[in-house]
């Protein structure tokens, strides 16, 4: 398992925006690395829900270890607050290839919770999941499923996967 701080350099050559004032120019950015991911992987055993949302959020810049994050956070779609399996959903946008592993889950989180779950859950599917029929109803009957203040943002989210499966 990789140790210490990860780093990241770019370079970037501003002449063609700047002329030829302007050279390429290194930049060095630190990432945490596995040392804080660690910290925020306690903080999902939090009792407290708010610290489990924030940390879930904070694990979508570990790449490197996308492996132990994915982990955590198909653990936290079990999470008995709807809060905290919708942040978990949003963190997963941020590893596509690995949220097509989970999609039944997200399916079925498409008809329990409220509507940001259920939201979520549909963004999600949308982004990530191949064409499925039923995948399209399921999107549906979340839509349909109670008074949302969300129903023009399912709407477009449905639209958008219908679209991506049917353009010529």
């Amino acid at each position: 398992m990789p140790s210490g701080k990860y780093e990241l350099s770019a370079s970037v050559d501003l002449s063609p925006l700047f002329g030829v004032i302007a050279s390429t120019q290194t930049v060095d950015v630190k990432v945490p690395g596995p040392e804080v991911l660690d910290e925020h992987l306690k903080d999902l055993e939090s009792e407290d829900a708010n610290v489990r949302v924030q940390a879930i959020y904070k694990l979508r810049y570990f790449k490197p270890d996308a492996e132990r994050v994915v982990a955590a956070l198909a653990s936290a779609l079990e999470d008995p607050e709807e809060g905290v399996r919708a942040a978990a959903m949003s963190v997963f946008n941020s590893y596509p290839e690995h949220a097509k592993k989970h999609l039944d889950v997200f399916v079925k989180l498409l008809s329990t919770g409220g509507n940001r779950q259920r939201y979520t859950a549909c963004s999600l599917l949308a982004r990530v999941a191949p064409w499925d029929e039923k995948i399209l109803a399921a999107m549906k009957a979340a839509k349909e499923a109670g008074p949302t203040n969300y129903e023009t943002a399912f709407q477009s989210t449905i639209d958008r996967y219908v679209r991506k499966y049917t353009r010529k």
